[in-house]
């Protein structure tokens, strides 16, 4: 019979793998648990990490959670997928003039535009673009130095709702977006409101490796709690903040 400490280090050694090996986790939060989320699977600013950033609803909001890294182009990618519903402001990011690329909106060199969240072949060119650009010699990417986040799954819920995309579509793009920063050694990570039923997430849960539960818990403190998906591990509520 399995012992409690005897499950926390099976836990331990497989999350250590995932790590490893590149893994893709699905993140359920609340608004202000999932910034403290992101932050954390972003890695530690200190980190030597590089990140692609892929926004399907709120760019702003998706750059804000970078802070307080620094928007350099040899450390980010920035896929907006918004369609349009989003206006960048001075607060979300500053980029220097070595960062922009000339043109009558000065768009940051870090960044790629396209027409919307639907666009699923675009926005997988357009992340494999920055992985080249942000590793130019593929065999020198090291484990978990990859990390790329896509805010949110529910413009994609949202889009199949209003018959733009079907769940078929929104599959593959997922399956396809995960299994190529598997392949990098990178940690992919999925945001979807705690809001969202859990027969929706329990369709699209097979494609990942761990789904995180985040939530502002009692006295407001932010935790979380791990589920590694093929092992059957659960972690306890762990604090996040």
């Amino acid at each position: 019979m399995s012992t409690d400490a005897t499950r926390v280090e099976a836990f331990a050694e497989h999350l250590a793998a995932l790590k490893r090996e590149g893994a893709a986790v699905l993140v359920r939060a609340d608004p202000r648990a999932e910034d403290a989320a992101c932050h954390r699977l972003l890695g530690e600013p200190g980190l030597d990490r590089r990140h692609v950033l892929v926004s399907t609803a709120s760019t702003e909001r998706t750059l804000s959670r970078y802070e307080p890294r620094e928007t350099e182009s040899h450390r980010l990618g920035v896929v907006d997928a918004s369609g349009g519903r989003y206006t960048r402001s001075a607060a979300a990011a500053t980029p220097t003039a070595s960062d922009m690329q000339t043109g009558a909106e000065a768009t940051p060199s870090w960044q790629t535009t396209v027409d919307g969240p639907t666009e699923f072949s675009a926005i997988l060119d357009a992340v494999d673009d920055h992985v080249e650009r942000l590793f130019p010699a593929t065999d020198a990417i090291g484990p978990g130095e990859l990390r790329v986040c896509l805010d949110n799954l529910d413009a994609l819920l949202d889009a199949v709702d209003g018959d733009e995309a079907t769940e078929e579509d929104v599959f593959t793009f997922l399956h396809v977006l995960t299994n190529r920063v598997r392949e990098h050694g990178g940690l992919v990570h999925v945001h979807v409101s705690a809001g969202i039923a859990d027969s929706l997430v329990a369709r699209y849960e097979p494609l990942f490796d761990a789904t995180v539960d985040a939530e502002t818990g009692p006295g407001g403190r932010v935790r979380q709690k791990w589920r590694l998906l093929d092992v059957g591990l659960e972690s306890a509520w762990l604090t996040l903040d």
